[in-house]
C-alpha cells in the first residue's frame, strides 16, 4: 500500500532501508500534480480475495462467489455491481468507467495477458484459499469475515 511511504514524505521523514516496502510514494498524483502512476499493475481485493486487476486501460474481473466475500454481502447497501462472477470480465475503462460493458469475449488476447499477474498476485499476496510468500496470515479463523474479529457485538 502506498499510504507509509506517502505519510513518511509528508512528515519528512526517511523510509527505512531495511525492508520490502510494498508502495511508493504517489503524493503528486494525489496532489493533481502528476497523472503518471508508478504502479503498472493494480490489484483490487476485498479481503484475502483477489478480484480484479487493472493494467492501463484494462480491468479484469475475476471470478468470485458471494461465499469468498461475506462481510461484504452480510453488510451490503446493495450498491455493489459485480458481487458475484462466474467468468473473467474484462473492461476497457478507457470507454466504460462504469464497467457496463463486458468485452472479454472480443479480447481474448487482453484476457490472457493477465495470466502472468493473477499468478503472481496468488503467489506473492495470496487469495481466498491461498496464503501467498508475502502475505501476513490473518489472526482469524475465516478473514473474510473481518467484522467478527476486532468488532465485538454487544448483546
Amino acid at each position: 500500500m502506498d499510504i507509509f511511504p506517502i505519510l513518511a514524505e509528508i512528515a519528512g521523514a526517511e523510509l527505512p532501508s531495511d525492508r520490502k516496502l510494498d508502495g511508493v510514494n504517489t503524493l503528486n498524483i494525489l496532489r493533481g500534480k502528476s497523472l503518471n502512476s508508478p504502479h503498472d499493475v493494480l490489484y483490487y481485493y476485498n479481503g484475502t480475495n483477489l478480484q480484479a486487476i487493472r493494467k492501463g486501460r484494462w480491468k479484469l474481473h475475476l471470478p468470485r462467489t458471494i461465499a469468498d466475500q461475506p462481510f461484504w454481502h452480510e453488510n451490503s447497501s446493495g450498491g455493489r455491481v459485480h458481487t458475484e462472477v462466474a467468468q473473467n470480465m474484462l473492461f476497457d475503462l478507457k470507454t466504460d468507467r462504469g464497467e457496463k460493458v463486458d468485452v472479454a469475449n472480443l479480447h481474448p488476447d487482453i484476457v490472457a495477458s493477465f495470466d502472468a499477474d493473477i499468478q503472481y498476485a496468488r503467489e506473492e499476496l495470496g487469495d481466498v484459499h491461498q496464503i501467498g510468500r508475502d502475505q501476513r496470515v490473518p489472526p482469524m479463523e475465516n478473514p473474510q469475515k473481518i467484522d467478527r474479529w476486532w468488532v465485538k457485538k454487544k448483546k
